[in-house]
């Protein structure tokens, strides 16, 4: 009988004994997936970040880069300078870049004066009346440097800008973003291609994009909260979102 009851025993004791050994396994286990999971998840939080800011940085130094360069044509002809000298200045710009598509001295009647353009880029050049453009009148009426929504000429993205000058006269520019969009849409991305970086413009519209045919489009995403947060801070950050197919 004493036999027989230590025999039944001794199953259950070896029972005991090994779950008091798995379930501290189990349980660091499990601690061990949190952990990893929890550092995959910054890693991939750091690199998403890492993307936009890279692609950020490329666009301000594009249009930072731009500006300078505009800054000493606008400095130019608001001099005394002979017109064939201001057209000298105009093509210099021209020059500087293969990006810019067209620049305009605007009278202040609001037709070209003065235009130098790009053969490649502008097939059928012409003076251009500008007073119907919203772009040029909010220059002239607000007396500060505007700049177009993302526009497209065929396949090719552009950006139109107005510098309004002294006595009513402006310098109109149209930049081709065909390059500068290339360098976007080949961004770094993540592990399995599964990163990419795409810009809006200050209402939320898709400017640029690694699908064309949404890029082209240019699809409203003011909607969802990541957007409406970027709109309304400014700032760099991180947050999951459902975007429109649902991922």
């Amino acid at each position: 009988m004493k036999t027989g009851l230590q025999f039944l025993l001794f199953p259950k004791f070896v029972m005991v004994m090994v779950l008091l050994a798995t379930i501290p396994l189990i349980v660091i286990g499990i601690r061990l997936i949190n952990v990893n999971r929890e550092t995959l998840e910054v890693n991939i939080f750091d690199h998403q970040r890492y993307v936009a800011t890279t692609v950020a940085r490329r666009v301000d130094d594009y249009l930072t880069s731009l500006e300078t360069r505009l800054a000493i044509v606008i400095g130019a002809q608001q001099s005394n300078l002979a017109w064939e000298d201001r057209q000298a200045v105009l093509k210099s710009f021209l020059d500087t870049s293969s990006d810019i598509v067209n620049i305009s001295l605007v009278h202040p009647e609001g037709t070209d004066y003065l235009k130098v353009y790009n053969p490649d880029l502008e097939k059928n050049p012409s003076f251009v009346d500008h007073r119907g453009n919203p772009v040029y009148n909010n220059a002239q009426k607000q007396k500060k440097r505007q700049i177009s929504s993302v526009i497209y000429q065929g396949h090719d993205p552009r950006l139109e800008l107005a510098y309004p000058l002294l006595r009513g006269w402006c310098i109109y520019v149209t930049i081709n973003l065909t390059n500068l969009w290339t360098e976007i849409q080949s961004s770094p991305a993540g592990v399995g291609k599964t990163v990419f970086a795409y810009v809006v413009d200050y209402n939320g519209k898709l400017i640029a994009h690694p699908n064309q045919q949404k890029q082209e489009q240019g699809l409203s995403l003011a909607k969802l909260p990541i957007i409406q947060e970027l709109l309304t801070r400014a700032g760099v950050g991180t947050k999951e979102y459902i975007d429109d197919t649902g991922v």
